[in-house]
């Protein structure tokens, strides 16, 4: 017997074409489809999967649809890199305007079918294509532990504990500043304050349990305990690591096809949708801004070199 890794949507609902995927994307509110591919960038405990698998079987058997349990018990119903095309196909084909405000469980349910669009559209059935396309995104797939992070960008970039003579922190420092209008130390400052804030949990009813959901929008007004400096440094920062609709679209539209092209989302990881709506495209890709974006931040303040 055939064991699925990704789930596919014509293994649960019916033959999958473009047409489909985009009546399915056209049925999405926008910022409400963001809201759910956040809140599913963010999910990790084996409990979530039984309750989306659970939602899902429910909404199946509400259409008529035949009983797929099995079929769902071994496979994976959300993956990240599901969930990352899902965000390119979602910003290439919406409407920003749509204006259809479903509630919440029937968008989770769009976008769940969303994501299983992506895994069979994208799915590779060769297996030497397989191994090549693992082994060229093994960075990408690559996990490190956030506090390392923080404590390495810190002492190297901040307090230069490499002792490297040749190297002038406080001349890369002010180069940052030039380039992105915020010191280093400040950067680190906030980059664990948002991924913080985002790892926050709320709960709330998906079908008849409870599911956590990260706090899926940043408003940088309504942020604890922040001074206005602070608020307006903030504000600056979301500002320079965002990108809007408009941004966001085109780019996906040029890099619809590409299955391992999401280098916008990693180097500005939220959408704004207004100055006091910013949505995280994913809550790893807020924590790597911390050591892996911010060296290649600093690399592109000499051009590179």
């Amino acid at each position: 017997m055939r064991m699925y890794i990704f789930a596919e949507y014509s293994k649960i609902f019916s033959e999958c074409n473009d047409e489909i995927m985009l009546n399915i994307i056209k049925d999405i509110d926008f910022i409400t489809g963001c809201r759910v591919l956040s809140l599913l960038g963010n999910y990790k405990k084996e409990e979530q999967k039984k309750i989306l698998d659970e939602f899902l079987l429910k909404f199946m058997q509400k259409e008529k649809i035949s009983e797929v349990k099995e079929y769902l018990d071994e496979t994976i119903l959300v993956t990240r890199h599901g969930i990352l095309l899902a965000w390119k196909y979602l910003l290439a084909n919406s409407n920003k305007c749509n204006g259809n405000a479903i509630n919440l469980n029937g968008q989770i349910c769009n976008i769940l079918k969303l994501i299983l669009i992506m895994h069979e559209k994208y799915m590779i059935e060769d297996t030497e294509e397989m191994e090549n396309f693992a082994s060229a995104n093994a960075l990408f797939n690559y996990y490190d532990n956030p506090k390392n992070q923080v404590a390495r960008a810190y002492y190297i970039f901040v307090k230069n504990r490499m002792n490297c003579s040749n190297i002038d922190i406080q001349v890369i420092d002010n180069k940052f500043i030039d380039n992105y209008g915020i010191s280093m130390e400040n950067y680190i400052y906030l980059v664990v304050m948002i991924s913080s804030h985002i790892n926050a949990q709320n709960e709330f009813r998906l079908g008849n349990k409870y599911f956590y959901d990260s706090y899926w929008r940043i408003n940088p007004h309504k942020m604890p305990g922040l001074s206005k400096d602070i608020i307006g440094v903030l504000i600056q920062f979301l500002d320079k690591f965002s990108f809007d609709y408009n941004v966001g679209q085109a780019w996906s539209q040029e890099h619809i096809t590409e299955i391992g092209e999401f280098s916008m989302f990693m180097s500005k990881p939220f959408i704004k949708i207004s100055n006091d709506c910013y949505i995280p495209i994913e809550h790893k890709m807020t924590e790597d801004l911390v050591f892996n974006e911010l060296f290649r931040k600093i690399n592109a303040c000499y051009n590179g070199n």
